[in-house]
């Protein structure tokens, strides 16, 4: 039994919908909710299948992120298979997008949905195929030569976790939602966040990541010290690395930031306890370029 009204919940890819454009807030968070279920209505429906549209990169980053953990797990990678792997996994993609789309609507969890198919944008990915197979390469490869990857392979520390399902903490009542791609520590107790990062760099979004994760280590390892805790961002296009350690008054100020997060939400729902949103006239749109890349275009032009 489903509640009506989905779970109130604060992540940072939420909080980065929520700047971006608040309409699409509403139909990330709220328009979506039970539009699996057979009665439905169709604004609710549509709004689900739309949620469910996976773009190319984050697809591609997706399947990266796959291959990584494995070879995590199994300390060694065999780089033409995982390679292999990420085309079959874009390439049936494609096909899912071209050929099942009617399946994909009965079914969306079964199939995938391409957005720039579905929006009618074949020929940017005919035109970038090329482009988007070499970046994975090129992050698989500067996986594999990664210090940490070397290190797996040595055993020199102790696994806590390898991107787990929907790991959490809780702030203020409310769940916080961390999924830190790999957690691991040292025989000296020193404990290293590492996120992998298939697109460009954002100083700013990527240090408040790793402060978000930084949290989220203090509320689950009890005995775990700041001081002791080591953050990496291995950017696998580059091949480049970026080693941060935060102070107090940093993750103080990113539970403020949290905090002020979510009380700004709170003042588009109609119960907060509840996340009932209010209508979603409230939840204004911020036109702009971005339109053109979010899922929910079809859905916003019909709401104007």
């Amino acid at each position: 039994m489903f509640l009506d009204y989905p779970e109130k919940s604060w992540s940072l890819s939420k909080q980065n919908v929520f700047d971006e454009c608040k309409r699409k807030y509403f139909f990330k968070t709220y328009a979506h909710w039970k539009g699996w279920e057979p009665d439905a209505s169709e604004f609710t429906r549509k709004a689900y299948l739309l949620n469910k549209l996976q773009n190319i990169y984050a697809l591609l980053g997706q399947a990266v992120h796959d291959e990584v953990k494995k070879a995590i797990l199994n300390k060694k990678i065999q780089k033409a298979l995982s390679i292999k792997d990420i085309r079959e996994k874009l390439n049936e993609a494609w096909k899912d997008s071209i050929n099942n789309r009617a399946d994909w609507e009965r079914w969306p969890k079964e199939f995938t949905m391409l957005q720039e198919i579905y929006y009618g944008n074949k020929i940017f990915l005919r035109q970038n195929s090329s482009k988007i197979t070499k970046r994975a390469e090129v992050c698989i490869e500067n996986f594999s030569g990664s210090e940490v990857f070397k290190r797996i392979k040595n055993n020199e520390f102790q696994i806590l976790e390898v991107d787990e399902d929907f790991p959490s903490f809780k702030y203020n009542g409310v769940r916080v939602f961390s999924i830190i791609d790999f957690l691991y520590k040292t025989d000296k107790n020193t404990i290293y966040i590492v996120d992998w990062k298939t697109g460009k760099p954002n100083e700013e979004k990527d240090k408040r990541q790793l402060k978000l994760y930084t949290i989220y280590v203090l509320e689950k390892y009890k005995n775990a010290d700041l001081s002791n805790i080591k953050c990496v961002n291995e950017y696998l296009l580059t091949g480049d690395r970026s080693v941060h350690e935060f102070s107090e008054k940093e993750i103080a100020n990113t539970k403020k930031y949290i905090e002020k997060s979510i009380s700004e939400i709170d003042k588009y729902c109609e119960d907060p306890q509840l996340n009932k949103p209010k209508d979603i006239s409230f939840f204004e749109k911020n036109p702009g370029r971005r339109c053109n890349y979010c899922e929910f275009l079809e859905l916003c032009k019909e709401t104007e």
